[in-house]
């Protein structure tokens, strides 16, 4: 699984579970099979709210927690701000996404319109 697509926006690589901590960090729910790529210290993720226009959120740092992510986000430099984020799908945009090196190697993206050959068969 490399990540799931929402659309034209991005491709989801995690949800804000909820706030750890005092100093800021969001439980992160992963959707991705790179993490360490999708939360690495900079990199800028959208990030959709139900209700709420799309954003920018900045990666500060993150760490791998009971199967999960502890992420750190630049704009929430506290529990209050994290408490904000719950609920919040993190996106990479399409275009940051690179074609798999080997040609027999596929995203999760490009597998979801394709029927395995055994249900369209008499």
């Amino acid at each position: 699984m490399s990540s799931t697509p929402t659309g034209n926006t991005g491709y989801l690589v995690g949800v804000a579970v909820r706030a750890h901590g005092l100093r800021g960090e969001l439980v992160v729910e992963l959707h991705t099979d790179s993490p360490d790529e999708r939360f690495a210290a900079g990199v800028s993720l959208v990030a959709q709210r139900p209700g709420a226009p799309a954003g920018t959120l900045t990666v500060e740092s993150a760490r791998p927690h009971s199967g999960r992510m502890l992420v750190r986000f630049v704009e929430a430099p506290d529990r209050d701000a994290a408490e904000a984020l719950r609920g919040t799908r993190l996106l990479v945009p399409a275009d940051a996404i690179a074609p798999p090196e080997d040609d027999e190697e596929f995203h999760v993206h490009q597998l979801e319109a394709c029927v395995p050959s055994w249900r369209t068969a008499p």
